[in-house]
């Protein structure tokens, strides 16, 4: 048997959010300031996501990375038909997500309620513009793409339940799935995402420093079996088992 302490352990990321929400830790909030701006902050937003990858030919860093509430204007000459298109995806997807949260009576975290307060502001270049939300916004598309991939390529659908419970340091198999960047600050990690024999879904973080990284990721492109302790998580509608530290590989 093979433990990964043996070898170089793969430090697993240990989030500090609150269930049902991936992003409740990125929001600070400070005083409450105004900025006005000519285009639709959300549009400017996918802007600048548009810039932000290096292996596209949109690729710019300086419009990917400039202040939105000190220097909007620089991106007001870049904006594409492009970036109103996502942003309108964005809005009619969010509108959606916290609707239905709303109706299942969940409780809406710090970030929920900025994000909802965000998209009832009826927009035209007269509104100002709170300060707070500029974070939210640049990470939005970001999150958007994310939620994506996980409901499409991950869970298959909007709605997972655990099939079949499984108790923790029973070993257990795994297809490997896909990974998915966490875009967190503090402990920058990729989240590697497997299936097992009764379709539940399976998260394991591991840091992005971690040097053995091309090893694991050669190692599980055949099923792996481990055990560890599993707990039980749930993003909105998507329930799955978080491999937590400590997890073994058996083969």
């Amino acid at each position: 048997m093979v433990t990964f302490a043996s070898i170089h352990p793969f430090k697993s990321f240990r989030a500090t959010v609150v269930d049902n929400d991936l992003w409740e830790t990125e929001v600070s909030v400070e005083a409450e300031t105004y900025v006005q701006v000519k285009i639709d902050p959300l549009v400017l937003s996918c802007c600048q996501y548009r810039h932000s990858d290096p292996k596209s030919d949109n690729y710019n860093p300086a419009a990917a990375y400039t202040s939105l509430n000190n220097n909007p204007s620089y991106l007001y000459d870049k904006v594409t038909q492009d970036d109103y298109d996502l942003a309108e995806k964005i809005r009619k997807y969010y509108w959606g997500k916290l609707a239905f949260a709303k109706l299942r009576g969940s409780q809406m975290s710090k970030f929920r309620q900025d994000l909802a307060e965000f998209l009832n502001i009826k927009w035209d270049e007269s509104v100002k513009i709170s300060e707070k939300f500029f974070g939210m916004l640049y990470k939005l598309p970001y999150f958007y793409e994310h939620d994506l991939l996980l409901t499409n390529e991950v869970f298959d659908g909007e709605y997972q339940e655990i099939n079949k419970r499984q108790e923790s340091w029973e070993e257990v198999e795994l297809t490997y799935i896909r990974s998915l960047d966490e875009r967190q600050k503090r402990n920058p990690s990729i989240k590697y995402w497997f299936k097992d024999q009764h379709d539940n879904r399976y998260s394991v973080s591991i840091e992005k420093t971690n040097s053995l990284i091309p090893t694991w990721e050669h190692f599980i492109k055949n099923p792996v079996t481990i055990k560890g302790s599993y707990v039980e998580r749930a993003y909105d509608t998507l329930h799955f088992y978080q491999v937590k530290p400590g997890w073994k590989i058996i083969s």
